[in-house]
């Protein structure tokens, strides 16, 4: 479950989508980005042309699943997807990425 961790992303300029740090409050700084959630499902998409860098904070223990989907249009024209990742807390990690979108849940 997605609850466990906080998702953020961060583009070459050091423009922010996700949920700040210090005010509490949704940011979708990064030009054409939408950040959403569904449940425990936490959703950033973002123009394919954006070079970007996820950030992922763990602050419980527990597992979560990591689908990566590139859309052209509606279509979905290729996809990945990591299951039962573990995670404690304190965990972190960045992963760097161009035309995905990204679903954790």
């Amino acid at each position: 479950m997605v609850k466990y961790f906080t998702l953020n992303l961060y583009d070459n300029l050091g423009n922010h989508t996700g949920i700040s740090t210090t005010t509490g409050q949704l940011e979708e700084g990064i030009k054409g980005s939408t950040y959403f959630t569904l449940g425990d499902t936490k959703t950033i998409i973002l123009p394919a042309s954006i070079a970007h860098t996820v950030k992922l904070s763990a602050y419980a223990s527990g597992f979560f699943t990591l689908d990566l989907t590139e859309l052209q249009g509606d279509t979905i024209i290729a996809s990945t997807t990591f299951m039962g990742i573990p995670t404690a807390t304190l965990s972190a990690g960045n992963f760097f990425g161009e035309g995905v979108d990204i679903v954790l849940y």
